[in-house]
């Protein structure tokens, strides 16, 4: 193998290695069980499950086995997730801020293939332009509530 072939295998087999790092690291935190019932400042949750999903890190994906709370007519309570400060859809935020990043200056297919590149992660286009326009939201709301030093809202 040419010096290139062994970088090349070498880097594949070390994101592979730095993934098991990151699957060990979330599994030894453990489900966030908090017992048979979760009891908020507001409510109880007495419906306790197991749930899996599945999260897109700069390493590869990995696998998060979460207990879930819920209540009738309730949205679900995952106490892992605020835990691990996990996002609503499947890429880490480390993933959505890169992809922010690079979205600022070049076009979806370069950011998705920049992405791979640097950290072997596919993602489908709809997703990268997705993370990119509430990136893009969000920016809207922080620039319209900012008020400058000398009392002026931007607008």
């Amino acid at each position: 193998m040419s010096n290139s072939d062994v970088e090349r295998k070498r880097e594949r087999q070390g994101r592979e290695a730095q993934r098991l790092l990151l699957q060990v690291h979330v599994e030894a935190r453990g489900t966030g069980d908090r017992g048979p019932v979760l009891v908020t400042a507001t409510e109880a949750c007495p419906h306790r499950r197991l749930q899996e999903c599945h999260v897109t890190s700069i390493f590869g994906d990995i696998r998060v086995e979460r207990t879930s709370y819920g209540a009738p007519g309730q949205t679900s309570i995952r106490p892992l997730d605020e835990e691990l400060a996990l996002p609503r859809r499947g890429p880490t935020y480390e993933v959505q801020r890169r992809i922010v990043k690079k979205a600022l200056q070049w076009p979806f297919e370069e950011v998705m293939d920049q992405l791979h590149e640097a950290t072997g992660v596919s993602l489908p286009k709809r997703t990268v332009e997705q993370i990119a326009q509430e990136a893009a939201a969000d920016l809207d709301a922080f620039y319209a509530a900012r008020v400058m030093t000398d009392g002026w809202k931007l607008s």
